[in-house]
């Protein structure tokens, strides 16, 4: 079971969201990590590499071993998210309004700094709340090794309110009927029907869940 972690270091603006704001994110991190780590649990932490403060490619080597880093977006929308940024998903979230030199541009650089993680899956790509555009997807299969996007076609079919054909040399992946799984408890809970379970660790880390992630690993690790 591939378990997919998003939002490292932070998933929304501060001026949003200021519950979700702490300064020792890091150690609240691994929390989760050490027994992700120790279980030798199968997961992929998505990170938006724009918003990484001083310290944090070093943390991510120096204890993502048997997880992989892979890019989630590039600044996680920080860059147009005023107000109810929820209005940008059906145009595709961050990348709404990027061309394919600003996505390119954007890419390479977030790329560069992932490059200096040597757990980082360059083939993986998460685009920030599930949302993504034609053009994104265009340069995706075009120029990068990416091969697997975290979402499912006929879901974002649905969704978007923008046209899309989906690049054949991408596949596509999310939770049964297309809900990110984002509660550690409903996870839990249905550990054997959820395929690829999504979480969001800092609303599991608010809502005084976080501890559920080492009763998580430790029941992955009994089903292997």
């Amino acid at each position: 079971m591939l378990v997919r972690i998003d939002d490292f270091p932070m998933g929304s603006p501060k001026h949003c969201h200021p519950h979700l704001w702490w300064d020792d994110y890091r150690d609240r991190c691994l929390e989760w990590i050490v027994p992700f780590e120790e279980n030798d649990v199968d997961y992929i932490l998505g990170v938006s590499p724009l918003l990484f403060n001083d310290g944090d490619s070093e943390f991510l080597n120096e204890n993502i071993k048997k997880g992989r880093v892979v890019m989630h977006g590039f600044d996680h929308a920080f860059g147009i998210w005023d107000g109810d940024i929820t209005k940008t998903w059906p145009t595709g979230g961050e990348f709404s309004t990027l061309d394919y030199e600003d996505i390119r541009i954007k890419y390479e650089k977030c790329n560069s700094i992932l490059e200096n993680i040597g757990s980082y899956d360059k083939t993986h790509f998460i685009p920030p709340f599930n949302s993504f555009t034609q053009t994104l997807l265009d340069f995706l299969s075009k120029e990068t090794e990416v091969n697997t996007l975290h979402g499912e076609k006929l879901i974002f079919n649905e969704c978007l309110s923008i046209p899309i054909s989906f690049p054949d040399n991408i596949d596509f992946i999310m939770p049964e009927d297309g809900k990110d799984c984002a509660n550690i408890e409903v996870v839990i809970n249905n550990i054997n029907t959820i395929e690829h379970p999504t979480l969001h660790w800092q609303f599991d880390y608010y809502h005084g869940d976080i501890g559920k992630y080492e009763t998580f690993a430790k029941m992955l690790k009994d089903l292997k």
